[in-house]
């Protein structure tokens, strides 16, 4: 029996454009119904996930999973249930690498994007989660160090994974390191992922693994996956990500969501 329901929202229960399909609004809002807990696990940050359940009407039967595992917040209540934030000297060390490999970096305030440099990329996320973005002229100097629960590294894809396999061997053992796009590279405090806090969420609330269904696209959604009693991985995933999965749903725009979590309920 299903008691929990993790799921990524970028590209799993949103289609084109952050588009949600009716269909996986209706799925969602009927486990509801049958009371099962569910669990919006993005890389976004808060106030943009705490939207996406105002969207699909949950907000009373809902936890937030935010930056990506840095923050789990009880949305009825409004009490958090876990903060990881991410050292101070961590992120200037991270703001030195991002500037000698000549990539993007930006992290957040409030409901606004922070960086020393406004581009493409940080234009795309703005976007999505309906962030103001403010340039500044020091990010190490603006930024204080229990603002900082991520940092979004980000550069074409191609840079980026060059720059990323100069970095992550560099911070491994000091930071949590996951793409959540070709062009988003996402860096929280250690052990800080979706993965550790969907299990520390399932530990508070007294649910057994085996009871929990999560969904996911992307290497940021891994480690829940693998968590999870049972694994959904989009179709429009890469194959690697299709290898770890219990069941593969059909892609986003098909609204395979609601297609697979039907069977379950």
């Amino acid at each position: 029996m299903i008691k929990l329901i993790a799921m990524d929202i970028d590209n799993t229960i949103t289609s084109y454009k952050n588009h949600i399909p009716k269909k996986n609004i209706l799925a969602i809002r009927k486990a509801c119904r049958y009371g099962i807990k569910i669990v919006l696990a993005s890389g976004r940050p808060e106030n943009s996930i705490l939207d996406v359940a105002r969207r699909l009407d949950i907000e009373n039967n809902c936890y937030a999973i935010s930056f990506n595992g840095s923050r789990i917040r009880e949305l009825s209540s409004n009490r958090i249930l876990f903060n990881a934030n991410l050292p101070k000297e961590l992120f200037c060390e991270l703001l030195r690498l991002a500037k000698q490999e000549n990539i993007f970096m930006h992290t957040y305030k409030d409901n606004t994007i922070v960086t020393e440099k406004n581009n493409f990329y940080s234009k795309l996320e703005a976007k999505l989660i309906k962030f103001q973005i403010e340039e500044v002229e020091d990010l190490a100097e603006k930024i204080n160090g229990n603002d900082i629960l991520k940092v979004l590294l980000l550069e074409s894809p191609k840079k980026l994974r060059k720059a990323a396999a100069h970095i992550i061997p560099q911070i491994q053992h000091k930071m949590s390191a996951s793409f959540s796009a070709p062009f988003f590279l996402d860096i929280s405090a250690l052990g800080a992922d979706k993965g550790t806090s969907l299990k520390n969420l399932a530990e508070q609330l007294g649910i057994n693994r085996e009871h929990i269904i999560a969904f996911g696209d992307n290497f940021n959604d891994k480690t829940m996956i693998e968590y999870a009693g049972i694994g959904v991985v989009m179709g429009n995933a890469c194959s690697e990500m299709k290898k770890i999965a219990n069941v593969v749903a059909p892609p986003c725009y098909f609204a395979g969501f609601a297609k697979v979590l039907e069977k379950y309920l």
